[in-house]
């Protein structure tokens, strides 16, 4: 078993794994080639985005509606200081991606966008998480990879759609089409502010009461649990229901074996494969540099870091060799004029 030594680049793997995987699988979902540079820059974004978002909010956050009913300030707390600005920051995010990268006619690409911005935010979010709860890492690593990731990721696909929706209502005129552009952009803002605050507040009561009952703090997580799972479910439901609308085709069952099909998904996992090495190898040094010890394990750690970097370039080499030979495959069967 790893030692503690190692632990950074435990906590790097639990953080951005999880997320990383999910914008993979939901990523190839998008029959139509989005850019893979675009999608890994919007992922970036995103953890950006919550980076910033929590180096402004953590100074108030303690001090913020101070009030004597503790229903009222928790409520006041979820939505103001976490779901609104969590999701503005998404929005934030989508829309200056959507105006150079979000086709227009493709709503599978606000699917795309969408879980990349929602995804990028839980990683980062799964770094301080994890940090502050460093002794149970393990069981917070999990639950929130199962549940909250995903739930991230839903609420960026469901802004995504809406941004989608309204870029498409902008190719059209006409006083209706402006009503829809600008009722598609608020509900890409308020559906999911108002569905993330919805998961938060039961987990928000359990650590706001003072005196907390055991059976009341069990039904409050099992709500929460169940909001979110319910999120989930809906996301599913919406990512499916597009991808079929786009591909008459598409079937759930045939999903595992075209994930790696198409070039530019080699390219998207190649270039996760690289961040994640990266995030090792910035996680070890650093822990080096501040005095810890060179031992088996780090060296065995270290090791992982080159490993995904070669992982991606022979995923990058087997893509651009597979999208030449369709390119090569599209000329030959093009007419002669």
């Amino acid at each position: 078993m790893l030692s503690r030594e190692v632990l950074p680049s435990l906590l790097a793997v639990a953080a951005f794994l999880p997320p990383s995987f999910y914008l993979w699988s939901v990523a190839s979902f998008d029959r139509r080639s989005e850019p893979a540079a675009a999608v890994i820059g919007t992922f970036v974004l995103g953890a950006v985005a919550a980076i910033l978002l929590n180096s402004l909010i953590a100074p108030v956050a303690d001090t913020a509606f101070g009030s004597r009913d503790m229903l009222v300030a928790t409520c006041l707390r979820t939505f103001w200081l976490v779901s609104a600005p969590e999701e503005a920051a998404k929005f934030v995010v989508l829309i200056a991606v959507a105006r150079r990268f979000m086709a227009p006619d493709n709503p599978m690409s606000g699917v795309t966008f969408g879980a990349a911005v929602g995804l990028g935010f839980a990683a980062a979010e799964n770094v301080g998480y994890l940090l502050v709860n460093v002794e149970r890492w393990t069981s917070v690593a999990f639950v929130r990879s199962v549940v909250t990731v995903p739930v991230h990721g839903v609420l960026g696909i469901i802004a995504g759609v809406y941004v989608a929706r309204a870029r498409a209502a902008a190719a059209a005129t006409g006083r209706r089409a402006t009503g829809h552009r600008i009722g598609s952009y608020a509900a890409a803002l308020v559906i999911p502010v108002l569905l993330h605050a919805a998961y938060d507040f039961p987990f928000a009561l359990t650590r706001a009461c003072e005196d907390p009952d055991g059976a009341a703090i069990s039904a409050l997580k099992a709500l929460g649990l169940a909001v979110g799972l319910a999120i989930v479910a809906v996301g599913t439901s919406i990512t499916f229901r597009l991808a079929g609308s786009r591909d008459p085709a598409f079937e759930p069952r045939c999903l595992s074996p075209y994930l790696l099909r198409a070039p530019w998904r080699k390219f998207l996992l190649g270039s996760l494969a690289a961040l994640l090495g990266l995030l090792i190898l910035a996680a070890e040094v650093s822990a080096l540099l501040y005095g810890a010890e060179f031992s088996r394990d780090r060296a065995l750690v270290l090791l992982v870091a080159p490993a995904l970097l070669l992982l991606t370039a022979r995923l990058h080499f087997q893509a651009w060799r597979q999208q030449k030979n369709l390119q090569n495959s599209d000329k030959s069967q093009s007419p002669n004029i």
